[in-house]
């Protein structure tokens, strides 16, 4: 049961991890269209519903959230309204900081280091590059001004996808600058989780595999049951047999 439950949630980690690499490296790829936006409301739907079934046993309950943030997302694409985009960016992301608690949380419980965790290890760096986007995107919603760019754009979620993960990795080309003191802020905090969640991740995961090398190592052969000794009769000497055949 355990082991089936296991490899339904690297399944699922997989599906996640393809979508969040869709995410972040195709859909950039695409040349600039009408229906560009679409499939950014495309995958980050499919990352919402993956995010759920990668964490959590308990789906229906938590499928409503995604189903409630995956419509407002859409609602979002078509209608474009200020006030409604900032309602499914805060939603998105506290969706995704408690996606991204709990895989924590789930990797630190683990008593061994396989797949999954590794998995996992690398859907929360994605997400939280998604969760960058996701803030300067609304950041210069706000105000135009508050970041600057040296080249021209191509599409707005595609530039924030890149300068979030530029920023994490702490990069910095340069060609995209934060202004205001709300984005320079998001940016040095950006940099810092980041770097941080690397190094914790990192050491977390080695610290595990060693420990769990060890005890496989120390731990003792299990043993064959000994075989309980039979009461084979005692030995009869001449005189006790001489007696025994001739009892005068």
């Amino acid at each position: 049961m355990y082991i089936t439950l296991k490899k339904i949630k690297i399944r699922y980690n997989l599906i996640l991890f393809a979508l969040n690499f869709i995410f972040v490296f195709v859909i950039g790829l695409v040349p600039e269209s009408d229906w560009i936006n679409e499939l950014y409301s495309f995958g980050v739907s499919g990352i919402f519903f993956a995010s759920i079934l990668s964490v959590s046993d308990k789906h229906i309950k938590y499928l409503y959230v995604a189903i409630t943030i995956t419509v407002l997302t859409w609602i979002t694409t078509y209608l474009k309204l200020d006030v409604l985009q900032h309602i499914t960016s805060m939603a998105s992301l506290v969706f995704f900081f408690y996606i991204i608690v709990l895989s924590v949380i789930q990797i630190a419980q683990s008593r061994h280091v396989g797949a999954l965790e590794f998995l996992k290890a690398i859907n929360i760096y994605f997400l939280f590059g998604i969760m960058g986007a996701i803030v300067f995107s609304t950041i210069f919603l706000t105000n135009p001004e508050s970041i600057s760019f040296n080249k021209e754009i191509h599409h707005e979620t595609t530039t924030f996808v890149y300068f979030s993960f530029v920023t994490m990795t702490t990069v910095g080309f340069g060609d995209i600058t934060p202004v205001s003191p709300i984005a320079c802020n998001m940016a040095i905090f950006l940099s810092f989780a980041g770097q941080l969640y690397l190094t914790m991740i990192v050491a977390l995961l080695v610290g595990k595999y060693i420990t769990g090398n060890q005890l496989m190592t120390q731990s003792p052969t299990h043993s064959l049951p000994s075989v309980p000794e039979i009461n084979a009769p005692k030995p009869i000497s001449p005189e006790e047999e001489h007696k025994k055949n001739d009892p005068e």
